[in-house]
């Protein structure tokens, strides 16, 4: 949605700019015929009891006032919009990258061509139960302590962002299908060593894959689903 909004706004300016250009040059073709200057001053004298000579230079002053003010409203707003674009990337609960920047990432990946790179999907069961039992609010904590958890365990270059409402996705650059089994055999571990019996509760299925080349790119995440789909299977 946001780059649909930016497009538009994109076509609007240029749409904007070829009409202001149309306007300044038939404004130029009038002018040419037209000595303002000397009609303007001519007006003055004739009107002198109006105060034309105080008046034109006044609006002129004017002018650039708002010129300034329009330019300081627009910097405001451009700050604005990027504050709400960066809002509508954000998960509120958890405040974790949401699903756009993956596909986003995805979108920019063949024209970055940083290969491999790997997907890993965490699917997170038990939390209904916790909700049922202790309620929404130590439900809701458990999933952000069981996240921060898990992104201990990832370096600086990885990036988990939230998929589904149970659902979250690490994206992990320069990253081949072994060390992408290293990563899951990691969270594994560490899932294992929690002390919390809270916590303790929740299950996890991983699922992964791994993207070589552009022709992937727009079949991975379906990929991923029937991936993550097997190790349900495999589970039972």
């Amino acid at each position: 949605m946001p780059d649909k909004i930016k497009d538009h706004i994109k076509k609007r300016t240029i749409k904007d700019l070829y009409v202001i250009s149309t306007i300044v040059i038939c404004s130029f073709i009038i002018f040419c015929f037209i000595d303002t200057f000397e009609l303007l001053y001519e007006a003055s004298r004739k009107f002198e009891q109006f105060e034309l000579d105080e008046v034109i230079p006044t609006l002129i002053v004017s002018l650039f006032c708002f010129i300034a003010f329009s330019y300081r409203r627009w910097k405001e707003a451009k700050y604005l919009s990027l504050y709400c674009e960066e809002l509508s990337l954000i998960d509120p609960l958890t405040n974790l990258p949401n699903r756009r920047v993956i596909e986003k990432l995805l979108t920019d990946l063949p024209q970055s061509a940083e290969y491999p790179v790997s997907l890993i999907l965490i699917d997170i069961q038990g939390l209904q139960s916790i909700k049922e039992r202790l309620g929404l609010s130590l439900a809701e904590h458990s999933l952000i302590q069981y996240l921060n958890h898990v992104t201990d365990q990832l370096n600086d270059t990885q990036l988990m962002a939230q998929w589904h409402s149970e659902q979250f996705i690490i994206y992990c650059p320069d990253t081949n299908i072994n060390l992408s089994k290293k990563i899951i055999n990691s969270l594994e571990v560490a899932h294992h060593n929690i002390k919390n019996s809270i916590l303790a509760e929740i299950e996890v299925t991983y699922a992964y894959e791994s993207i070589f080349s552009d022709e992937q790119v727009s079949e991975a995440l379906a990929v991923l689903e029937d991936n993550l789909h097997k190790s349900h299977l495999f589970k039972k």
